[in-house]
């Protein structure tokens, strides 16, 4: 089983930004980037409609923007005009900046170090399949929170520490809901939902001939357990409060 450092290596992003691409391509991915990109989506378009503004007139980051798939949604099928992105691997931003020209702003930065970000800037922000990687995971929500604006959106995902992945000896960030409320809390940032839905062991993902039986199965379990009962990752959205 592959050990992860802390953060994982720039350089390891840096020469598998393609591969990393193509690993959303297998069916058991699609299906779990489809539900990924649902929650943004959805959590985008509640926060137009309760905030009464437009995708025009927002500003949207997605951090850790890895081969583009979150800045695609956004773009192509949001059409939001304000996108900016982050992510410290040099080669994703050139990738990125080849695939979306002018229609995204993309900046090299470690979110969990400091931001070139002014306070209070951004609308809404994303950080899917990032924080697990941050060995100062905790730091990256003070940071979030101080570009995100007063009642702005966070959606991002972090792994599960009640799960049957926790075994798999990946050393990554890991937490629990309770927990996470608390850390959240001290950034001024209060949930608004949850989901969980990935429970089989990571290996079996990578087993082609398995990917329609997995698919099934975890359609199965997400119908008959608790949102996070099991759950490998939860995907979590927050709300920006007014404290500070």
């Amino acid at each position: 089983m592959k050990k992860y450092s802390y953060p994982l290596s720039k350089l390891g992003w840096n020469q598998n930004t393609k591969q990393y691409a193509k690993m959303w391509q297998d069916k058991s991915k699609r299906w779990l980037s489809v539900k990924e990109l649902n929650i943004i989506k959805n959590s985008l378009f509640s926060y137009l409609e309760g905030s009464k503004l437009t995708i025009d007139n927002i500003l949207i980051l997605d951090v850790g923007v890895g081969a583009g798939r979150i800045l695609g949604l956004y773009i192509d099928e949001c059409h939001a005009t304000k996108v900016h992105g982050v992510d410290y691997a040099e080669n994703m931003i050139k990738f990125n900046k080849q695939k979306y020209k002018n229609k995204v702003i993309l900046n090299k930065c470690d979110i969990s170090k400091s931001t070139p970000f002014k306070k209070k800037k951004f609308n809404f922000i994303s950080a899917i399949r990032v924080i697990k990687y941050q060995k100062n995971w905790k730091k990256v929500f003070e940071k979030i929170s101080s570009i995100l604006k007063n009642d702005g959106i966070f959606v991002f995902s972090i792994p599960n520490k009640q799960s049957v992945n926790i075994f798999s000896g990946d050393k990554m960030a890991s937490t629990t809901i309770s927990e996470l409320k608390n850390i959240l809390s001290n950034s001024d940032l209060e949930i608004l939902n949850t989901f969980g839905y990935t429970r089989l062991p990571e290996p079996l993902y990578n087993i082609k001939i398995l990917q329609d039986l997995i698919i099934i199965i975890e359609s199965i379990l997400s119908q008959i357990l608790p949102k996070h009962y099991l759950s490998k990752v939860m995907f979590v959205v927050v709300k920006k409060t007014s404290k500070k």
